[in-house]
């Protein structure tokens, strides 16, 4: 056979191409996975994890309205009051703002959240002044998670300024339904001090098989003239 007719021979040249492009097919596989294999490990994880998770178990999807009673609650009963219908508490404050009612949930295994839905409701004389007058200063509720305050608010005829302490998973969320009115209170004819309304939300990440949600408040009067309370209660675990 002569040299030019050699070159121009092409039997074998369709298994050569074949073998060169699947050898750079493969080594472009390799590189690839070398690039994703991190984030596919990491989705199959999470997959795995909310697959292994149950159902959100509520306890109190349908708002608590007390009017059975304060149920698991400790530390405060329930009340009807005028404006406001049937409530949990109310409570009269202290100079702490300790905590003086709660109640502990059980939390379902593999829950990665909770979150709690509450009306607070600020009753009367709360007078939430920035500077002691003789009367009280930043006066308001505070709230509470596992015993540990999370925030709390100063009160101006039901409008909160809220101070959040720094815990690691906590969220609170407030916003305002009805303030600088007389809805009613304890002392509904007392036309000159005014309630309020805030919807608040609580969430917290990662919790575990029990947590405590609790509630106090920072006052200087008698129940009977100033105070909070709780309606429209609601607990999910997800």
């Amino acid at each position: 056979m002569h040299l030019t007719d050699f070159l121009k021979d092409e039997t074998g040249a369709v298994t050569v191409d074949w073998t060169v492009l699947t050898a750079a097919t493969v080594g472009l596989g390799i590189a690839a996975y070398g690039v994703v294999s991190g984030g596919v490990a990491d989705l199959s994880g999470d997959t795995a994890r909310n697959l292994g998770r149950p159902f959100i178990r509520t306890a109190f999807l349908t708002p608590e309205t007390f009017s059975n009673g304060p149920g698991n609650w400790i530390g405060t009963g329930t009340r009807f009051v005028e404006g406001f219908g049937d409530v949990l508490g109310p409570i009269a404050g202290n100079a702490a703002g300790s905590e003086k009612f709660w109640q502990d949930f059980e939390i379902p295994g593999g829950a990665m959240e909770v979150e709690f839905g509450f009306d607070l409701l600020s009753i009367d004389s709360i007078d939430g002044g920035l500077v002691d007058h003789g009367w009280g200063a930043e006066e308001g509720p505070v709230l509470y998670l596992n015993g540990q305050e999370i925030a709390r608010a100063r009160s101006q005829g039901g409008t909160l300024t809220w101070t959040h302490s720094e815990v690691p998973g906590v969220r609170v969320v407030s916003t305002e339904t009805r303030a600088g009115e007389n809805i009613g209170g304890m002392s509904p004819n007392q036309t000159t001090w005014h309630d309020g309304i805030n919807a608040v939300r609580v969430e917290f990440d990662e919790p575990t098989e029990n947590v405590r949600i609790g509630f106090g408040m920072k006052g200087n009067q008698g129940v009977t003239d100033e105070s909070i309370a709780i309606d429209n209660f609601t607990f999910q675990a997800i």
